[in-house]
């Protein structure tokens, strides 16, 4: 019931307009992730879903405690919840990929023979570096970046997961 009446006040207006307009919803739209309608309610509920979180409050409280690792272009600031957004994104490809249980030495070694793998072409090295990382238990996604993510990847260990995940985002197609 709590439940129910803090979403029913959520969704009485202004909050909520306020609180998706700092989302990149357009794209998610584009992407398949959001409902294509107008309803803000709606939508923010449909957010919410997406993000496995059950109100704007747990929303902007899982901003503020999950702090993954990242490489940011640092001339720029990237959106925080762009970033969530991407990295949900991440979390959800990784969960098709099957990997190994994360072995720590396993994936060290790997690390020194993927950093050659980053001179081929991604259609060379991405296979190659998805199956090295697998092998130690390590999940390699590549997301599509949004406009205010600005970010070449990011790790992280999900709270609920098998293992670490690396996202990269080809977003300068480089080493």
């Amino acid at each position: 019931w709590d439940l129910h009446r803090a979403r029913a006040e959520e969704s009485s207006g202004a909050p909520v307009a306020n609180w998706l307009k700092q989302f990149p919803v357009l794209e998610l739209k584009k992407r398949g992730v959001l409902p294509n309608v107008k309803d803000e309610p709606v939508l923010a509920e449909a957010m919410l879903s997406f993000l496995e979180l059950g109100s704007i409050d747990a929303c902007q409280a899982a901003m503020r405690e999950w702090r993954p690792h990242y490489r940011h272009a640092k001339r720029f600031e990237s959106s925080p919840e762009a970033l969530r957004v991407w990295l949900q994104l991440g979390k959800q490809e990784a969960e098709k990929v099957d990997s190994a249980i994360f072995d720590r030495d396993r994936f060290l070694a790997c690390t020194k023979r993927i950093r050659s793998l980053t001179r081929l072409s991604p259609d060379q090295f991405i296979p190659k570096l998805r199956d090295e990382c697998a092998g130690a238990g390590v999940r390699v996604v590549f997301v599509k970046p949004f406009k205010w993510t600005r970010l070449s990847g990011a790790a992280f260990w999900p709270t609920a997961g098998r293992g670490p995940i690396i996202q990269l985002s080809l977003r300068h197609k480089t080493n």
